[in-house]
């Protein structure tokens, strides 16, 4: 028999044996490649989603591409839907997957433009599944097929006149429309027993019981979707955040620490990280994190920025000018719009100066496109979105009622 301390020692001893270890999370190893020969072997856990192997990518110091967009491609799949678990493509322990920066345009070498005629006045526009849909002043909605014919014309349910439109994840489609709602509208499901759904393509219907109508107050301009946020502008200067899965207002300001806005229209997001915000009023585009809407940018840059349209601003930009030639070019006047192209490149539809102006994330000019195309009426509200695919960019020309396509080489 053992003494007393000696069995209190083996009946903790024994009891520590016996006790299951905690199970560990299992991981899967991912060989991440880049197209120049880098490569890092990445840890997600087995049930990832295509989402958080990307995230694993940008916190790598050695493969990352920054700002810039890029493409993950497994088997010669491109992994495009976010949500996608990475054990139902076929992707397993030390599977391989390549990283691919999208090439960049020559905007430079845009030589002329698509046009086709509208007989309501085009305004907010996106491209979804390859197709281009067009949201019209009167309340209609265009769709077109990649080749730009037109297979539908539906009217939207709100009486207000549309602004901007964007796809959200889930594919429903968002619309700040001007009488104080942002509609989300689910695409109309084809039924492959009904005759009538080649003419019905590309319609929709209201999503059930969904409106913002009771929390907005003032007229909408602008939208953009990020996961489960809804960013919207409004006529009175205000940048609001809603939940798209309740419709609950979660933000609501007029500016920042560092930033206010004076006119703020269109918005888009970058890589779920940023938002751009064309600010007409002040001749910028804004770029605030998501997170904290904090400005970590702005186009054109602040140094050449000389501010908004005031005596103080003229003044200035008189001074700045014979030090930096090319600072004309860079200068917005009243930008409506802003999109992303799929090299991470930021198109302004730029109404005074008549043109869509590219910006490099950094604030760098790229070019100046189809420069005194885009007419501007004194109160043109034109719009521009870009198909990630093909590269083509479709922008609404409002007051001549016109939509014009132009694809950079």
């Amino acid at each position: 028999m053992l003494p007393s301390g000696l069995a209190a020692a083996a009946e903790y001893v024994a009891g520590f044996l016996s006790e299951t270890p905690a199970t560990e999370e299992r991981k899967l190893r991912i060989s991440v490649q880049r197209m120049s020969g880098e490569e890092e072997i990445l840890e997600v856990p087995e049930d990832a989603t295509v989402q958080v192997l990307r995230e694993a990518i940008e916190r790598s110091s050695s493969i990352n591409f920054g700002r810039s967009a890029y493409r993950m491609i497994h088997n010669s799949v491109c992994l495009n839907n976010p949500d996608a678990k990475l054990r139902d493509l076929e992707i397993k322990d030390l599977s391989t997957v390549t990283i691919m920066k999208e090439r960049s345009r020559d905007y430079t070498r845009v030589e002329d433009a698509k046009v086709m005629k509208c007989r309501q006045y085009p305004n907010g526009l996106a491209f979804a599944q390859g197709r281009l849909l067009v949201a019209h002043y009167f309340g209609e909605l265009e769709v077109y097929d990649s080749d730009f014919k037109l297979l539908s014309t539906s009217k939207l349910p709100s009486r207000g006149s549309p602004g901007q439109i964007c796809i959200a994840g889930d594919g429903c489609l968002v619309i700040a429309h001007r009488d104080n709602c942002v509609a989300v509208l689910e695409p109309k499901q084809e039924d492959e027993n009904d005759a009538s759904v080649g003419q019905a393509e590309g319609a929709v219907q209201r999503q059930p019981g969904f409106s913002l109508k009771s929390t907005i107050e003032c007229s909408p301009q602008g939208v953009a979707v990020s996961g489960d946020l809804i960013f919207v502008t409004t006529r009175d200067g205000y940048l609001s955040t809603f939940r798209l899965s309740d419709g609950q207002r979660v933000d609501h300001r007029k500016g920042g620490s560092e930033w206010d806005l004076m006119n703020p229209q269109g918005l888009c997001v970058i890589e779920d990280k940023l938002l751009a915000v064309a600010d007409r009023g002040a001749d910028r585009v804004l770029l605030l994190q998501i997170e904290g809407m904090k400005c970590v940018g702005q186009l054109p840059p602040e140094e050449v920025w000389p501010g908004p349209g005031t005596r103080a601003s003229r003044l200035r930009k008189r001074a700045l000018e014979p030090k930096m030639p090319e600072m004309p070019e860079m200068l917005l006047k009243c930008p409506n719009d802003v999109a992303l192209d799929a090299a991470g490149n930021l198109l302004v539809m730029d109404i005074k100066n008549e043109r869509v102006a590219v910006f490099r994330q950094d604030g760098s000019f790229v070019a100046s496109v189809m420069k005194g195309t885009f007419k501007a009426f004194g109160s043109t509200f034109s719009y521009v979105a870009c198909n990630h695919e093909t590269g083509a960019i479709a922008i609404s020309n409002n007051d001549k009622h016109e939509i014009a396509i132009v694809t950079p080489p």
